[in-house]
């Protein structure tokens, strides 16, 4: 660092902190160490992607998953923000541990702005946590053709 350097911390707007170097003959040098407060991405000043979903762990054929809260981008079992619980898959359907959350941390991520993925959403609503999702009825095209639905009437008018 040259010697003439005048360094002086300052505060942007996005509340990053940022060291301003002043060297003379060449102008404003920006040095962002880039520590954003938590609180600020959230509240959307850093508007960023949330989702709610599970990353797979356990072995091969013995899945196990976490629900955490990660950024879109983020890979399936890469970084998250937060562990908001865990799903063991492999358990009994009735079995209390199959399903263990952290209620009031998936309400507040809920209510910042987080999206839950469909799978999340399901686990949330057989929790009744959120309402469940609307089942759309299955799609024209994966319907039966016109010579399956007219073999279906023959059929039912033999009964």
């Amino acid at each position: 660092m040259p010697t003439s350097a005048i360094l002086l911390p300052i505060e942007s707007l996005f509340q990053f902190e940022t060291t301003v170097l002043l060297m003379p003959g060449i102008g404003i040098c920006y040095s962002v160490i880039v520590k954003i407060r938590f609180l600020e991405m959230i509240r959307g000043v850093f508007p960023m992607s949330l989702r709610i979903r599970l990353a797979r762990g356990g072995s091969k054929k013995r899945p196990f998953y976490k629900l955490v809260v990660a950024e879109n981008t983020a890979p399936r079992d890469g970084k998250f923000i937060e562990r908001l619980g865990a799903y063991n898959p492999l358990l009994e359907q009735g079995d209390p541990s199959r399903m263990v959350v952290v209620q009031e941390r998936i309400e507040h991520w809920l209510s910042v702005g987080a999206k839950a993925s469909d799978r999340v959403n399901k686990i949330l609503a057989e929790l009744g946590i959120i309402v469940a999702p609307i089942r759309h009825e299955t799609p024209k095209k994966s319907a039966p053709k016109k010579k399956a639905q007219a073999r279906l009437q023959e059929q039912q008018k033999a009964q």
